[in-house]
């Protein structure tokens, strides 16, 4: 095996087709040629198995897995990366051609950062434009105001990122947050790091009915405010309850699914409200009002649930720290009651 590249192209799939092709053409297909593709097949089924199999470019990485889910297959893949860099990608978006030239010229001009992300362009399934997004989320600091005041869910693109690669393997790379691997690798590296945004599209980004964000709306939901609560933990007690005490962090979930029910009726009212109104639906809009203020009094507006999700994870934050104490005291506590005995 040669020299390694500089950048390895990090993509993992399960039935990607028809959309595969596209996202894998638009990274060999890269003004910056000096990269690998790290393709995993987690376990597929579809016609991608012998896509992946007859394609020329010695570039290709291919590993394989019986389906042992996303996670499981990134840290695969993770151990099979030679670049400098880890540009991140998903199966069914498209990069632009200079994307790689952009973010490896970005971070060479600055040692600083570890993270880059960009602004995308949304797709939907047929290929139709659903308009630009740009995150202003441009520094450490903003990323960790946006991650645990709740003001976006996803203030990063995971698949729009390059990383370092040695940053990325010193945090253990991904942990299982069930949907929300992404908000609990960002908070692992937020005081670890600077991130930075290129003002740029430079990826082409599908909202497809097939993707986890449309499936697990609700199981991302509650594992993204898992994530931050372990996060806030972690910053107050210097415990980490995901590695050291995943039954409390359990318990805390089943508590974080009751709220997330609540919460996401309380959104979808107001989606139903926004529909209505696009729509020029006024006895549709008017329902979902009367229902979401009915039912969900104070979780209708997106503002309010924001609020609501911040005292749930304080209330949280505060519990679990009260246990982590209350565990710290069993030692001591158990010695006197020897030692008086």
């Amino acid at each position: 095996m040669g020299s390694p590249p500089r950048v390895s192209v990090l993509l993992a799939v399960r039935d990607g087709m028809p959309f595969l092709p596209a996202a894998v053409d638009s990274i060999l297909g890269q003004s910056f040629e000096d990269l690998e593709l790290v393709l995993v097949d987690d376990g597929s089924a579809d016609s991608g198995v012998a896509y992946i199999a007859a394609l020329p470019d010695p570039r290709v990485v291919r590993l394989r897995t019986d389906g042992v889910g996303l996670v499981g297959a990134l840290n695969l893949g993770l151990g099979a990366c030679r670049g400098e860099f880890i540009a991140r990608m998903d199966a069914d978006d498209i990069s632009r051609a200079d994307r790689i030239a952009a973010q490896v010229a970005f971070l060479d001009a600055h040692a600083e950062v570890g993270v880059v992300c960009s602004d995308i362009v949304r797709i939907d399934d047929e290929g139709r434009s659903l308009g630009g997004e740009q995150f202003q989320i441009a520094s450490s600091a903003a990323l960790k105001q946006a991650l645990l005041l709740r003001r976006r869910y996803k203030p990063v693109v995971h698949p729009s990122v390059m990383i370092r690669t040695a940053l990325l393997r010193d945090i253990g790379g991904y942990r299982d947050y069930a949907a929300a691997e992404d908000i609990d690798l960002w908070l692992r590296l937020v005081d670890r790091t600077e991130f930075a945004r290129i003002d740029a599209p430079l990826l082409t980004y599908r909202l497809s009915a097939r993707g986890i964000s449309r499936r697990q709306r609700r199981r991302q939901t509650v594992s993204a405010l898992l994530a931050v609560l372990n996060y806030e933990v972690c910053s107050a007690r210097g415990v980490d309850l995901f590695v050291e005490h995943p039954a409390l962090l359990q318990d805390m979930a089943r508590a974080f699914e009751q709220f997330a029910a609540h919460v996401g009726g309380g959104a979808a009212c107001f989606e139903e409200l926004k529909a209505g109104l696009r729509g020029r639906r006024p006895g549709a809009a008017l329902r979902a009002a009367w229902r979401g203020a009915v039912h969900f009094p104070d979780r209708l507006f997106p503002r309010q649930r924001r609020r609501l999700a911040r005292r749930e994870i304080d209330r949280r934050v505060a519990l679990s720290c009260a246990l982590l104490d209350a565990l710290a005291a069993l030692p001591a506590q158990t010695a006197r009651w020897a030692g008086g005995a």
